[in-house]
């Protein structure tokens, strides 16, 4: 294994990864140590809510659609499931389980629908996904706010806006659908970090073993650093008193251990077969249309499962916001973590999806209001343009027609 690096180059292919990781260790060491706590539980709850739906983009990347814009009409299936099972007073397991069954059965509808349109969109998938999301989102608002009520009966009446027809701004899911989920199985996420990382550990030296070539050195180092540093929280007094409450941080279990079956199940079962390579130049094992279908439905189901997951954690549903920006905070954290218009992976994804969100949780707060807001839609419209104006090393065109 060569362990050589071409730092030039390096720093030309991860230029953007490296200017958010400047920007996030500026603003760490800045940062008053009074906040530390509240800042790292909202980042972990973040990178876990969006990680399912940022995995999600993935899909119809590998398959040779770059982006996947409409990826809201997922959380759009997932919304809807949502307010349908508090207007009906479900609640509790009953009410969960409603929920995710019905969120999958739509947002299968919903994306088969999608990669219909956009088989007949070659060449033209991400503006067209874009003007699809547009379109869905439209549609959800006209349900939302001319049908519930008037057309579609609701039993749950404070769910119903004055007027008598329309669903209200924020839906308050803890004391309504999820009322008797209170108290479920939760855990130190730093000692949740070091099993994991001790996990990682393991797997590491047993690949060594076998293949080492297929091992990168920011593994290596990565798995330790994430061990040491979750141990000395754990287990040690060392830290200062304001610090030291972060032993007591804790997250989700179920929803952690939901979250890293469905990543492996795709790592292990679906990454490789989801690929224009799988086409079968006789069609028969895949066809194009059937690859471009099929990548965008399971695309949109895993978006619906993880908004579903990001709602139960947040414990209120923003009814007609909550799905709008997934899709460009889900891009830009891909492109922020190394992924292209051609390529990305898991590892991509959850790289970038911990420098976005500590980027708007550290370093925006950290100015001006206005000066925050005006900052925040600036560079993340200039990581886009970033992506679609860079130059590929060692790559072809990108060729979306060829399937």
């Amino acid at each position: 294994m060569d362990y050589r690096i071409n730092f030039k180059r390096f720093i030309k292919e991860h230029f953007i990864t490296l200017i958010f990781v400047v920007l996030v260790l500026i603003s760490l060491i800045t940062t008053n140590q009074d906040g530390i706590f509240v800042i790292i539980e909202n980042l972990m709850n973040k990178v876990m809510g969006f990680a399912l739906i940022t995995v999600a983009l993935i899909i119809p990347i590998n398959a040779g659609m770059g982006f996947n814009f409409s990826i809201g009409v997922g959380a759009i299936a997932a919304q809807f499931a949502i307010i349908i099972a508090v207007s009906l007073q479900l609640s509790g397991f009953i009410g969960i389980l409603f929920t995710v069954i019905l969120a999958t059965i739509l947002a299968l509808m919903f994306g088969y629908i999608t990669g219909l349109l956009l088989n007949n969109a070659k060449g033209h998938e991400m503006i067209t996904s874009l003007f699809i999301g547009y379109t869905a989102n439209g549609i959800y608002q006209y349900v939302l706010l001319f049908l519930f009520g008037s057309k579609i009966p609701v039993k749950a009446s404070e769910l119903i806006l004055s007027s008598g027809t329309g669903i209200r701004n924020t839906i308050d899911l803890k004391s309504t659908l999820f009322k008797s989920s209170n108290g479920m199985l939760e855990a130190p996420a730093f000692f949740l970090l070091f099993v994991a990382s001790i996990g990682y550990l393991i797997f590491l030296v047993i690949k060594l073993r076998s293949d080492k070539s297929s091992i990168s050195i920011s593994s290596i180092l990565l798995s330790p650093l994430c061990l040491i540093t979750s141990g000395i929280i754990m287990y040690t007094n060392c830290l200062p008193y304001k610090m030291a409450h972060l032993k007591s941080l804790k997250l989700p279990i179920i929803s952690i251990i939901i979250i890293l079956a469905l990543i492996l199940c795709y790592k292990f079962f679906i990454e490789d077969r989801i690929t224009p390579a799988s086409v079968d130049t006789n069609n028969k094992r895949w066809s194009s249309k059937k690859l471009r279908v099929t990548s965008i439905t399971l695309s949109t189901i895993l978006a619906a499962w993880g908004q579903l997951i990001f709602l139960y954690n947040l414990g209120i549903l923003n009814t007609y916001g909550a799905h709008v920006s997934i899709s460009l905070l889900g891009i830009c954290a891909l492109i922020i973590g190394g992924a292209t218009l051609r390529h990305a992976t898991v590892k991509h994804g959850i790289r970038g999806l911990i420098l976005i969100q500590a980027f708007l949780i550290i370093t925006l707060p950290q100015l001006d209001g206005n000066v925050s807001s005006v900052l925040r839609v600036i560079i993340l419209n200039s990581v886009y343009v970033y992506v679609f104006t860079k130059k590929y090393y060692k790559s072809t065109p990108l060729e979306p027609n060829a399937l």
